[in-house]
């Protein structure tokens, strides 16, 4: 079994601060905050992809969401570096693009999941 830790920030690709956030969405991580830490992954990976298509299917996604854990998230890291919104730009890209792989997913699964996205 394998287990990652991160103490205040996922440091990957890019950076992801955690400090201020963890009381938002307790005992974990914010949605949008494991949503970032999965596309801003380089090289995403196939557990990566899937990872991410669960998500954007099982939890409501758009601007209509006030909530402080998610107001201001994405933009506020996006400022910090063009480079963090082009590689998570491109791997949604790569999310949809493996929609029409995977025969398990029923129409909604690829419909909700590709308007998330």
């Amino acid at each position: 079994m394998h287990c990652d830790v991160f103490l205040d920030r996922l440091r990957m690709s890019h950076v992801i601060p955690f400090e201020n956030r963890l009381e938002f969405d307790y005992p974990t991580v914010t949605l949008a905050d494991l949503f970032l830490g999965k596309m801003q992954i380089f090289r995403p990976n196939e557990k990566d992809v899937i990872d991410t298509m669960v998500l954007l299917r099982e939890h409501a996604v758009g601007p209509a969401d006030a909530r402080p854990s998610t107001r201001g998230t994405w933009p506020s890291y996006a400022q910090k570096g063009e480079g963090l919104w082009r590689m998570v730009s491109s791997n949604i890209g790569k999310v949809a693009g493996f929609l029409p792989v995977y025969n398990q997913l029923t129409e909604p699964d690829r419909s909700d999941t590709d308007r998330s996205s």
